[in-house]
């Protein structure tokens, strides 16, 4: 992935543009932004995509960018289904997107809501994606703060457990995966063609 096309602040903190959010980055992200993977992905409260949907959707917004010639510009699109919670409708897990118009690579943001129907079974912490992630609020909360690509952003608390269950224990040791080599000098994933 060209690292140069996204602006971090957008991805983490948008401060500019809708303050007091808070964005989490999520997924792999949470370790970095692998040169295999083709979009960031961020996690916000539902709250956060209702407000967004109202007041902001199909809105773009222009970021000055370090070492980027005029900057970039983004446009917040909302899902028309965000509202829908189901994990069935398998086309719209992702609930809202950060598009760069120059590119058109973008950055995935989904929605962490109540799991109503853990709730009702008697687990008080349930929290779910439309993605089929399932959380416990003390999976997530207190918010860590960690650096990504330079810049400090909350990442959550219980980050290797949900990697771990997400990716297996190996996706935090494995040297090489999907074509790359982690090289332990340089610290980069290096393309082994």
């Amino acid at each position: 992935m060209d690292h140069a096309w996204h602006p971090v602040g957008l991805v983490v903190e948008p401060k500019g543009t809708f303050r007091g959010f808070t964005t989490v980055i999520a997924h792999t992200n949470v370790l970095q932004i692998f040169p295999w993977d083709n979009d960031l992905d961020v996690q916000i409260s539902e709250a956060t995509i209702h407000f967004l949907a109202d007041y902001y959707n199909m809105t773009e917004h222009h970021f000055d960018i370090p070492n980027v010639k005029g900057g970039r510009t983004y446009m917040l699109e909302i899902n028309p289904n965000y509202i829908v919670k189901s994990e069935e409708d398998t086309l719209n897990k992702i609930d809202a997107r950060w598009i760069d118009m120059s590119s058109g690579l973008f950055i995935d943001i989904t929605a962490v809501r109540k799991d109503e129907e853990k709730r009702s079974q008697g687990n008080p912490e349930a929290l779910t994606c439309k993605d089929k992630h399932h959380y416990d609020e003390s999976d997530i909360f207190p918010l860590r703060e960690s650096l990504f690509e330079g810049v400090t952003v909350k990442i959550p608390y219980a980050y290797t457990y949900l990697l771990e269950e997400e990716y297996s224990a190996k996706a935090l040791t494995r040297t090489s995966f999907y074509g790359h080599t982690f090289n332990e000098q340089t610290k980069i994933w290096e393309s082994a063609s």
